[in-house]
């Protein structure tokens, strides 16, 4: 009896530590100015630009040597939003029936696609929002960086 109810234990803190872990790797909407003070403080360049008629809010940021960008779009609509991150969903999986891209996951809410020299890229989803991150393969780490900056 002891046994089982170890066993039991067991299975349930298993189930709870695979739950959460899947509950983290959900993208998180955040703001402009929260995107734009966590990349100032790790000396990334932030701009506000202009966006198509779907984007209220359009930032750029890249890094001194413009090896890594990252764009901030917030969408007048949660739609428009889901839009844009299915279409770069769809472009990146033909790009990866192509040989264009090496390695591509994809999740509901993220998109990391792995084009060894052509470059790394992540594109993040959650609500009226999409993050894309662009990297140079040679600086790819730097982008993974900014990613965990971010959150995504």
């Amino acid at each position: 009896m002891k046994t089982v109810k170890k066993l039991m234990a067991a299975v349930l803190i298993t189930a709870m530590v695979l739950s959460l872990a899947a509950c983290g790797s959900k993208v998180k909407k955040m703001t402009a100015e929260e995107f734009t003070s966590k990349l100032e403080k790790e000396n990334f360049t932030v701009k506000e630009t202009k966006g198509s008629e779907d984007v209220k809010t359009s930032i750029v940021a890249y890094n001194s040597d413009m090896s890594v960008m990252l764009t901030y779009s917030l969408f007048a609509s949660t739609e428009a939003a889901k839009k844009n991150f299915d279409y770069f969903k769809e472009t990146a999986e033909a790009a990866k029936k192509e040989g264009t891209i090496e390695k591509l996951s994809t999740s509901s809410s993220k998109i990391t696609a792995d084009g060894g020299e052509d470059g790394y890229i992540v594109v993040a989803y959650a609500e009226d929002m999409v993050i894309m991150v662009t990297a140079l393969t040679t600086n790819s780490d730097a982008a993974k960086d900014a990613c965990k900056v971010l959150g995504i």
